[in-house]
């Protein structure tokens, strides 16, 4: 009897564990989705629109547009103000696309290089976020900003049609981040540094891709 009393604790013990954890992770989530996986959620979105694309489903491809940028109107709170003004002429360049779709069309050429800019300027948020994260000493938060940056990047990567030096940038982009990764701190004024002169490249990166 005692036996079944106290099996009967430790499962309702554990029940309200899993629970509490639970529950503040999706605080945590909500608070700071920057580092969490709904930072990657425009990127689903966005390839998801471009295979639309290629598919002639139009309806289904300003769905996924219209879902990307609810999904960086997510982010937008988590941010500083600089990325937030990046952010919004992003949403506003995703906006255009929508309405070309559903006049008529618009060239491959002119999506791509247009949620192509988008990543970027997503990267360029989370590198941000990253910074802040670094120099207080909160490398597991640093590195989740960092880990969605290259996640922004690597797709940006997989919509960048030409072999040039904007597809150079990005290759290296990608074997900075990872190197960044293999450090146990980030706080130290060098690394910190790293990630400042990562912000700088992207912010042209994104110029040159906003020239195209």
């Amino acid at each position: 009897m005692k036996k079944n009393v106290l099996i009967g604790l430790i499962v309702v013990f554990a029940f309200y564990g899993i629970l509490y954890f639970w529950n503040r992770e999706e605080k945590t989530m909500k608070k700071h989705p920057t580092i969490h996986s709904s930072a990657a959620k425009p990127d689903d979105f966005l390839l998801e629109a471009k295979d639309y694309e290629e598919m002639k489903r139009h309806d289904k491809s300003v769905y996924s547009i219209e879902q990307a940028i609810q999904s960086i109107w997510g982010l937008e709170n988590d941010v500083d103000d600089e990325s937030f003004e990046r952010l919004e002429q992003t949403i506003s360049k995703l906006e255009k696309v929508h309405r070309r779709i559903l006049r008529d069309s618009i060239p491959s050429e002119e999506l791509l290089t247009a949620f192509e800019y988008a990543l970027g300027n997503l990267a360029h948020a989370e590198l941000e976020v990253a910074e802040k994260y670094s120099k207080s000493n909160q490398t597991a938060e640093a590195k989740a900003a960092l880990k969605y940056a290259q996640v922004h990047i690597k797709n940006a990567l997989l919509l960048h049609q030409a072999d040039d030096s904007t597809k150079s940038t990005e290759l290296h982009l990608l074997k900075e981040m990872d190197s960044l990764f293999s450090l146990k701190s980030l706080s130290d004024p060098k690394n910190t540094e790293v990630l400042d002169h990562l912000i700088k490249e992207v912010d042209e990166l994104i110029t040159r891709v906003d020239q195209n």
